[in-house]
């Protein structure tokens, strides 16, 4: 168990049954200076805390969303803040065995984002999904380093081979939308992308 609060926790089941979690504290005391993202993982019988183990991942992460390949494997993407919170900074973290122990887990940084006005809250857990390969995509908002920046707005980020390795890794902007938020990621019956998000005109939602 966890001895300080949490928040946003992504649960996914398998093939075979077992619960796998992901979640993040909401904040770290100053006895317990670290902030990892705690991964939990059942293979069955998942009727209390006492069925799961929890591995620490990471260090000062904000915010965690998980995925499962078609096998079962688990992705997560971590969000962790720096320099004192303008900039994101975004980690694929992969696993495929043992992955109760940290040697069993890969991470690389992704990618780089500046952080919107104080006041923004990003919703994170459903804005990174696998398609139904297994294949890793997300899309996140740069507010850039000042409004001329070319590299502001809303990004597709998407990875088909060696995701640990950032070449592996390509995106597209979708929108300059100031206001776009609320990005929730699905894939079609056909394997092409979906994104709902939310946005004002500066009345209506």
């Amino acid at each position: 168990q966890i001895d300080r609060a949490t928040a946003d926790p992504t649960v996914r089941v398998d093939g075979a049954g077992g619960v796998h979690v992901i979640f993040t504290p909401q904040g770290a005391p100053p006895d317990q200076p670290t902030r990892p993202a705690y991964y939990a993982y059942c293979p069955a019988a998942c009727h209390g805390p006492a069925a799961f183990t929890l591995l620490p991942l990471g260090d000062g992460v904000d915010f965690a969303a998980l995925g499962l390949t078609p096998a079962g494997k688990p992705r997560l993407l971590l969000r962790l803040p720096a320099q004192a919170g303008a900039i994101f900074v975004y980690q694929y973290w992969a696993c495929d065995a043992n992955c109760l122990s940290p040697a069993g887990w890969a991470s690389t940084a992704l990618t780089y984002a500046y952080a919107r006005q104080t006041g923004w809250v990003e919703p994170f857990i459903h804005s990174f999904a696998l398609d139904a390969q297994g294949r890793p995509r997300f899309v996140y908002y740069d507010a850039g380093a000042d409004p001329d920046d070319p590299h502001r707005g809303a990004f597709y980020a998407w990875c088909d081979d060696a995701c640990g390795d950032p070449s592996g890794w390509y995106e597209t902007r979708l929108l300059d939308d100031p206001h776009a938020t609320d990005f929730h990621l699905a894939f079609g019956a056909t394997g092409g992308p979906r994104l709902a998000y939310a946005t004002y005109n500066g009345e209506t939602l």
